[in-house]
């Protein structure tokens, strides 16, 4: 049996970019996904898929982390898919209109937050973001195993496109990210690495 061995490239950082699955992650639970990289660094990578439905509306989720006192506000509003990894617990991705404790920036536009205060906010209505992604799950990869699956050609990295990950319908998503670089999706098979 081989073994799989990482190259490691300390200077790729692709925090803040997004990365297209490419063909040969067909028939894979990353197929035809999109994922936003929150974290990048020697240690490994982190993402959330923002292109996938979790089958649940906010007001299931919060059903499940016993939040009282819900606004009908966002109680019909999606849950993403986040990835395989931690699946019982929430990520959100919103924007940066105003500083949220335990927020991780990412760029300008968006950050990252774990903690149950900002589910509060969303679901009471109360001082929340003004656009949120809340995801079940995340992907993630060991240190140099991201750096590895782009030389395989697994990946495409797409810039930083605001209404991808926001306001764009799901299921256009993964679309956009090939008429954001100009690229035909169905000419991608043997298409390298990053844009």
């Amino acid at each position: 049996m081989n073994q799989i061995t990482y190259h490691t490239q300390t200077s790729l950082n692709l925090v803040g970019h997004f990365l297209v699955s490419m063909p040969q992650l067909e028939n894979t639970i990353f197929s035809n996904t999109v994922i936003f990289i929150c974290q990048h660094n020697e240690q490994g990578a982190m993402g959330v898929v923002v292109n996938k439905p979790a089958l649940m509306q906010l007001e299931g989720l919060f059903d499940r982390t016993l939040v009282d006192n819900a606004a009908p506000l966002y109680l019909d509003h999606g849950v993403h898919f986040g990835g395989p990894v931690s699946s019982d617990h929430g990520f959100v991705l919103h924007s940066t209109e105003r500083p949220w404790e335990s927020s991780l920036t990412i760029n300008s536009d968006v950050a990252l937050n774990t903690s149950i205060d900002i589910l509060h906010s969303i679901i009471t209505g109360n001082q929340c973001p003004q656009q949120f992604l809340i995801a079940l799950g995340c992907a993630s990869w060991d240190s140099g195993q991201l750096e590895n699956e782009l030389s395989m050609n697994y990946w495409l990295v797409c810039p930083f496109v605001r209404r991808l990950l926001f306001t764009e319908p799901l299921e256009n998503r993964y679309q956009l990210t090939f008429d954001h670089m100009g690229f035909d999706q169905h000419a991608m098979s043997s298409f390298v690495g990053h844009a």
